[in-house]
């Protein structure tokens, strides 16, 4: 094990991870433990578990797709390991026993989640150094994306786990096909370590489609930014940093920034109410439109309308609602021809920033 974990639950609401792994031969799953560990730390555990196990086929592209069995609302023997995560949480072994899962040979995922919902806890996968560095995650009211990524101490992020079955080394597993966004160019049908060898930007899962599939570079000063229209844009924030703006003063939590932010221009299409949002990306995003240029922007004009977190009361949100609490989406009268210039990033320096969905709608 490694000293952190991830937080993975059992709803639409909860963040939910799951790791892949592949059995050569097939075989009967007799006993599957894990480890873990509970937030805050001075409460909990206070109360019984419920963790939701599921193993999922590897059909999905690289992602867990369908169910092969679940089992729900199990109480497994947890014992104290003694070691610790983040340095200060205790971490738990748990063994559930007396199974019965008959896989044949292939390729799969599991997930493991639980409920604390009674509770005030949290729980947290423990993540592990044993593995191929690929693990699948869900964001709440999202689908599960791919994550390999290596952090700075190496392929960690695979999941604390064993179950007694014969395992392989996941070479059964399906590499994942997408759209490699390169400048000016968008290849399809590419796996994601040919598109990092052309120094391209991969999306799983997607095709050029004319070259749409590829994020804007957005305008990161507020200089000429590039026009955006009705629909989907995607847009990546790693490539913003901070311009330091004031906001409207009213996001409840936080400073009154927009970090990492890039700006857009968009001509009303329609005369009636503009909606903007970040609906669908995982993101924790901060939002704000203005009806001035960006000299005056520049200069300290301010936004006519902001967001961070839609579901805020203190906001006064007028936006559309979006299944993660964490995007942001705010609405405002237009007049059709009338050119706004829309501004997009995230919550604070800290948070990580990637490709977004910009979904904007002009209704009559």
């Amino acid at each position: 094990n490694v000293e952190n974990g991830w937080s993975s639950g059992v709803t639409i609401d909860d963040f939910i991870v799951a790791d892949n792994f592949d059995t050569p031969t097939g075989g009967t799953i007799t006993d599957i433990h894990w480890w873990g560990a509970y937030s805050p730390d001075a409460t909990c555990p206070d109360g019984p578990d419920a963790f939701t196990i599921t193993i999922h086929n590897d059909d999905a592209n690289g992602v867990p797709g369908a169910v092969v069995t679940q089992l729900t609302n199990q109480t497994p023997v947890r014992v104290a390991t003694g070691r610790g995560y983040f340095g200060f949480i205790d971490e738990y072994a748990y063994a559930l026993t007396g199974l019965s899962i008959n896989l044949p040979a292939g390729c799969y995922w599991l997930s493991i989640g639980n409920d604390l919902s009674a509770s005030e806890c949290g729980w947290f996968w423990g993540r592990s150094l044993d593995g191929d560095g690929v693990d699948g995650f869900r964001a709440p009211g999202g689908d599960f994306q791919r994550d390999d990524e290596s952090s700075p101490f190496g392929s960690n992020i695979d999941l604390a786990w064993c179950l007694t079955l014969t395992l392989g080394d996941n070479s059964t597993c399906v590499e994942p096909m997408g759209a490699c966004c390169l400048a000016g160019n968008c290849l399809g049908a590419t796996t994601q370590p040919d598109c990092d060898a052309l120094g391209g930007l991969w999306f799983i899962g997607q095709d050029c489609n004319g070259g749409n599939v590829c994020p804007q570079p957005g305008d990161d000063d507020c200089n000429a930014p590039p026009p955006v229209l009705d629909g989907v844009t995607l847009v990546d924030l790693s490539l913003g940093t901070s311009s330091f703006l004031p906001a409207c003063g009213d996001f409840p939590f936080g400073d009154d920034m927009i970090h990492k932010d890039l700006f857009f221009e968009y001509a009303a299409s329609c005369s009636g109410t503009l909606f903007v949002d970040t609906c669908g990306s995982a993101t924790d995003t901060r939002l704000a439109i203005y009806d001035a240029d960006c000299a005056a922007i520049g200069g300290g004009a301010p936004p006519i309308e902001c967001n961070d977190d839609h579901g805020n009361l203190s906001e006064g949100d007028t936006g559309v609602s979006c299944p993660n609490s964490l995007s942001a989406s705010l609405s405002i009268p237009v007049t059709m021809g009338t050119t706004y210039i829309i501004r997009v990033g995230t919550f604070s320096e800290s948070t990580q920033a990637g490709v977004i969905d910009l979904n904007i709608a002009c209704q009559p």
